[in-house]
């Protein structure tokens, strides 16, 4: 059995940040998902999200928890007061 830290290692997106357990998924993922800079991002943490209500989650407006609590600190601190 191969115990080399590659068999543990994740891959994962630059722009959405997606984890993958290997390195084919990721480059699938590369060329069936087509990121691009017109989609909303974080001006915290640069992730592209799909849609503004997925940037809002992320920040921590939306209904669910807030995925980045450092993400909605700053973004309240430098953008909007709401």
């Amino acid at each position: 059995m191969d115990n080399s830290s590659d068999t543990h290692s994740r891959h994962r997106c630059a722009a959405c940040y997606r984890q993958f357990n290997r390195m084919e998924h990721l480059v699938e993922h590369m060329r069936s998902s087509h990121h691009s800079h017109h989609e909303p991002r974080c001006g915290v943490c640069g992730k592209h999200c799909r849609s503004l209500d997925a940037l809002r989650d992320h920040l921590g407006f939306g209904a669910s928890l807030p995925s980045k609590p450092a993400c909605a600190t700053a973004f309240q601190a430098h953008g909007c007061p709401l």
